[in-house]
C-alpha cells in the first residue's frame, strides 16, 4: 500500500478545533485536494453572533484565513 502524506492546517486565529481534527487538510497528488472541516460561527472569545447573516459571514471569513 502506498504511503500518503498530507498537510494539516490549523490557523491560530481560528482557535483550537473542538474535536480531534484539523480545520483543513491539503492532500497532494497529481492535483491538490483541499478538504475543509465543518466550520462553526465561533468568535475568538467563544461567543456566537446572534443573526444568521453574521454567523454565515463569520464562517466564510474563517474559511478564507
Amino acid at each position: 500500500m502506498a504511503a500518503y502524506s498530507f498537510q494539516c492546517i490549523n490557523p491560530a486565529e481560528l482557535g483550537k478545533p473542538l474535536g480531534p481534527y484539523s480545520q483543513a487538510l491539503v492532500i497532494p497528488a497529481a492535483n491538490q485536494l483541499l478538504q475543509l472541516s465543518g466550520q462553526t460561527p465561533l468568535r475568538a472569545d467563544g461567543s456566537v453572533p446572534e443573526s444568521f447573516d453574521a454567523q454565515a459571514e463569520l464562517v466564510w471569513h474563517r474559511m478564507s484565513v
